[in-house]
Order: structure tokens, then C-alpha cells, then sequence
């Protein structure tokens, strides 16, 4: 219900004129519009929108680059409680096509507001996330801490306002149920109603007006 509404307010934003996303690897024409300098060789993204769990050992590994003298990351993972309710889980769903072409536009601009940026990841999981399992992760490197702690708190505040993907959270209620099934008794943990939400940074109006000038 979430993804149709969006793609509708989308559609609707189609038709205004598009804004130009910034340069980023291979695309020298945007250079002088941005006052930024370019290393090929260092400067790329890494986008993925993604049902197999996060490593961040990967994705840092990747980010090192010897120009770089900092990385910074972001990892969020799934807090076992919420409001004083127990939480078993969260559950991701998006719209996977407008959502990786936004958290490319963020990771764009990344490079055009710090342009000594080396590389930038943003990775964001769908699904069943466990407690304590990542579900979205940000890595920028650059030659200097300040600008790479900079970067990641504009790309995390950016993809929790902008990026079409929502979470459902699992609670537990603190029953039990037992069950009986090919003379198997079992207990089991009664769930509460789960519940869509979004994240108190979204903004529809706003997100659906970015992603339309992504596309």
C-alpha cells in the first residue's frame, strides 16, 4: 500500500523539469559545475538494496584506499525493544528500483559537498533482521576524518528522509502459546500485532520530489 501511493505521488512529479544529479566516476562534464576534482581511481560508490545480512568488514575493506587517511561508517542494527515493548525483529520492505537510485543521488552528493571524498557505500537490507543484525550501513572514506564523519551523518539523516523503504517492527508479548504437531509439544512466544512504520525523519512530500529528480 506504502509502494503504491508512493510511485503514484511519483508519477504525478514526473512531468516537472528533472534537476541534474552531481558528478560523480566517469562523468567529467559535471566537473566545473561542482568546483570538484576527480581521481578515477578513487572515487566511486557501492549501492545495494539487499536481502543477505551486512558486512561491514567487507564493505570497509573496500572503502580503504591509500589516499584515504580516514573511514567512517554508520551501522544500524535491530534494538530489542522499543517503548518498553520487547522487540523480536524488524521487517523491511521497499520500493528496490527508486530506492537504489536515491541512495545513489545521496551518495552523489556526498561527493559533490566534500569533494576530496575517496569512496562512498550506502547498503541497506530488506526483510527479516534479527536483533542485533545490521539493516543499513554508510562507509565514506577520505583523506581526512573531519569530512568522512561529516559525510556519513548527511547520508544516514538523508536516507532515513528520503529513501523508499519501510520497517515493521515484531513485538513480543510476553505469552506463551503451546502447540501440538507430529506429537511434537512445543512453547512458543506469542507476537503481538506487528506495525508498519516509517521513520520520524520521512517526509513523503519531500522524498517522493527527490526521487522523481533522480530518475
Amino acid at each position: 500500500m506504502k509502494i503504491n501511493l508512493f510511485t503514484q505521488r511519483i508519477s504525478r512529479l514526473k512531468s516537472t523539469k528533472m534537476t541534474e544529479m552531481a558528478w560523480r566516476q566517469g562523468d567529467q562534464s559535471r566537473m566545473a559545475d561542482t568546483g570538484g576534482t576527480m581521481n578515477a581511481s578513487t572515487q566511486s560508490t557501492k549501492i545495494h538494496v539487499q536481502h543477505e545480512p551486512i558486512s561491514i568488514q567487507d564493505v570497509t575493506l573496500w572503502a580503504s584506499q591509500p589516499e584515504a587517511g580516514a573511514v567512517s561508517s554508520f551501522l544500524g542494527i535491530t534494538r530489542n525493544n522499543f517503548n518498553n515493548k520487547k522487540v523480536i525483529r524488524l521487517e523491511y520492505e521497499g520500493y528496490v528500483p527508486m530506492a537504489e537510485k536515491v541512495l545513489q543521488s545521496i551518495a552523489d552528493q556526498i561527493f559533490t559537498k566534500w569533494t576530496s571524498t575517496c569512496r562512498v557505500a550506502i547498503i541497506h537490507r530488506l526483510g527479516v533482521v534479527p536483533v542485533s543484525e545490521a539493516s543499513v550501513l554508510v562507509v565514506v572514506s577520505s583523506p581526512h576524518r573531519l569530512d568522512s564523519l561529516l559525510a556519513v551523518h548527511y547520508a544516514i539523516d538523508q536516507v532515513k528522509a528520503l529513501v523508499p523503504i519501510w520497517k515493521k517492527e515484531v513485538y513480543d508479548t510476553g505469552e506463551t502459546v503451546t502447540t501440538t504437531g507430529e506429537d511434537i509439544k512445543k512453547t512458543v512466544l506469542k507476537e503481538d500485532l506487528p506495525k508498519w512504520k516509517t521513520n520520524k525523519e520521512w517526509n513523503a512530500t519531500e522524498a517522493a520530489e527527490y526521487s522523481a529528480k533522480a530518475m
